[in-house]
This record gives structure tokens, C-alpha cells and sequence, in this order.
């Protein structure tokens, strides 16, 4: 007899075989059939899943990209226009949850380098009641896909992510249908200083540019001055203007006063948390100019916090602020 090609030489005298061996047969290649069904089943799903986390993480790409050209986020009318492949490996559309403030319509010229918080925070859950949970503050935006359930179960309230462990029973998205057993979204995110790091946002970073200043003398006259660079000015027509503040113990608490902190406005501020003093209390001026004589017997080193703050919220406190140390020091 031939089989597939090969002759099978079967003896006369032999017997076929029985249906029970058969059965037996029959029953092994079922077996070897369905589990290999289910690892093509499980190998398929792993590949959905690898995909879907790729073209999420694309589309976070592609939105960082977005901001870096605009100093802005898209908001849902741009989104699919602004990523290559808006689907997730199912096909369905990926969820794009956003701050509002950041986008082209808050008004703000680059709100991505401007703002310091945003109204958004992702809720890593514990389990699915969210009673045990940590916070991240301050997302730009997340992107988000349904999973191999094709059911969307994230969704934002109050400015409130809620992100559940894969598995737990969870639906905060009901217009994608309920669907509280299996959570298995896929989420990706970006916070505020990520986005403004993408952004290219170092020509907004307020600074002050002294490093170090010149030694005084006791009697003789001193003049020196601290600068600041970068922020959002104040007055802009007329250059870089900032509000000043700062934080020192010995040179202008005696009587008379060892030295003197000026500004074009007047005598800039003194304060021992200019961190947590309203902007409106602070000095005005482009830099600040130090003078004075220093008298005798004042011959030693004096640390001086110089602050400065920018007019990024001239309405309140919103402001960009920088500060740094510097030491004063005065021989004989």
C-alpha cells in the first residue's frame, strides 16, 4: 500500500485496528488540537496587547511632538489628525483625556511652558473600590485604549483618572457600555514636566545669573548688582522686568544699615519665607543694585537668598520664581 509516497508493507496475517484504540487515538489528537488552539489563542492576544501598547505610546509621541511645534496639546477635534494611527490593535478608536487649559484655546500664548499645574491627576488604584490609592498631580494628557475587551472602562471625574489593576472589576465608562469584571485598559500619560522637558521651554526658565559677587570693603564705598534672565516680563515693551525679594539676617537689620538692596522702584523686600509671600508684597525692578559703605567692625561673610518671580500670572501667584544664595563678604 502507499501512503503520502511511501509503500507500507502490510503483512497478510495482520490485524487492522480496533475502535477502541481508535478512540484512543482520537482522543490524544483532540487533546494536542486544543491546547493547541488556546496557544494560538493566548499568542494572538499577546500580540493585540504588544500592538495596542505601541500605538498608544505612538500617540503619546505624537502629542509631545505636537506640543514641541506649538507650545500646545490638541484638543479632540485635533487629535486623530495629529497621531499617525488613532486605533488601537481592535481597531477601536484610542480615548484622548486632556487638560483643557493647555490647549490652543486657553487663550495662553505657549501654556505648555507657562503654566505650573494643571487640573488633571492620574489615580492609580489599588483594587477596584479605589479606596487604597496613589496620585500623580499635574497630567497634561493620557491616552487610553479599551483593551481586548473592546470596552472602554476609563474615564476622568472631578480632573480624577482613575487607573485600576488589570483584572479588577471596574467600569468608570459607561457610554462605551458597562462592562464591570475584567478591567484591561491601556493607559499611557504624560505629566506637566514632562511635556514642558519635550517642549524645549529654556528660554521661559526664569534664572538669576550671578554666581558670585564682589568682596566689600569696611569704609569704602561698594556697588554691585544681581540680574535675572528668562520668565515672562512684566512690562515687556521695556525689557525683562521682575519682583524681587530677599531673605538675609545681618546686613540690613542693624542700624545703620551695612548695606542696601534697591531696585528702580525702591527698597526691595525683605522677608524670612519670600517663598510664601504674595507677589504683590515683593519689588519691582529689572535687577537689583547693591550699595552702601560698610562701617567698621562689620568685616565677616554674609549669605543673602536673592528671589526673583517673572509676570506669568499677573493676576495672582502663578508666577515662575527662582532663588539663590550668595554670599557677601566684607574685610577689613
Amino acid at each position: 500500500m502507499k501512503v503520502f509516497g511511501i509503500i507500507l508493507s502490510i503483512p497478510a496475517n495482520s490485524r487492522g485496528f480496533t475502535l477502541l484504540e481508535l478512540a484512543i487515538v482520537l482522543i490524544i489528537l483532540g487533546f494536542v488540537v486544543s491546547a493547541g488552539a488556546g496557544l494560538l489563542t493566548m499568542t494572538m492576544k499577546n500580540m493585540d496587547l504588544a500592538k495596542t501598547r505601541e500605538r498608544t505610546a505612538g500617540a503619546k509621541d505624537a502629542v509631545c511632538a505636537y506640543t514641541a511645534d506649538t507650545g500646545t496639546i490638541p484638543d479632540n477635534s485635533s487629535f486623530a489628525s495629529s497621531v499617525s494611527l488613532p486605533l488601537d490593535a481592535v481597531n477601536k478608536q484610542l480615548r484622548y483625556i486632556y487638560a483643557h487649559e493647555l490647549t490652543g484655546s486657553s487663550g495662553l500664548l505657549n501654556p505648555a511652558c507657562r503654566l505650573l499645574s494643571t487640573s488633571l491627576t492620574i489615580r492609580r488604584c489599588a483594587d477596584s473600590s479605589c479606596n487604597v490609592y496613589s496620585d500623580t498631580n499635574d497630567i497634561a494628557f493620557a491616552v487610553i485604549s479599551g483593551g481586548d475587551n473592546r470596552n472602554h472602562q476609563t474615564d476622568v471625574s472631578g480632573g480624577i483618572i482613575r487607573i485600576y489593576p488589570q483584572g479588577a472589576e471596574a467600569d468608570d465608562y459607561p457610554a462605551d457600555g458597562t462592562m464591570s469584571r475584567d478591567y484591561d485598559d491601556v493607559a499611557e500619560w504624560v505629566n506637566l514636566e514632562e511635556l514642558k522637558g519635550g517642549a524645549d521651554c529654556s528660554g521661559l526658565r526664569l534664572r538669576i545669573l550671578n554666581s558670585e559677587l564682589p568682596f566689600a570693603s569696611e569704609g569704602r564705598e561698594y556697588k554691585a548688582s544681581v540680574y535675572a534672565d528668562g520668565g515672562l516680563p512684566l512690562d515687556p515693551p521695556n525689557g525683562e522686568d521682575y519682583l524681587w525679594c530677599i531673605e538675609e539676617e545681618n546686613l540690613t537689620s542693624p542700624d545703620p544699615d551695612i548695606l542696601t538692596f534697591r531696585t528702580s522702584t525702591g527698597t526691595v523686600h525683605v522677608d524670612t519665607d519670600c517663598r510664601n509671600l504674595p507677589g504683590s508684597s515683593w519689588t519691582r525692578g529689572d535687577n537689583v543694585t547693591i550699595g552702601g559703605t560698610p562701617p567698621a567692625d562689620t568685616t565677616g561673610t554674609y549669605p543673602v537668598r536673592f528671589w526673583v518671580r517673572d509676570g506669568n500670572d499677573p493676576s495672582g501667584d502663578n508666577d515662575y520664581v527662582a532663588n539663590k544664595r550668595i554670599v557677601i563678604s566684607i574685610f577689613p
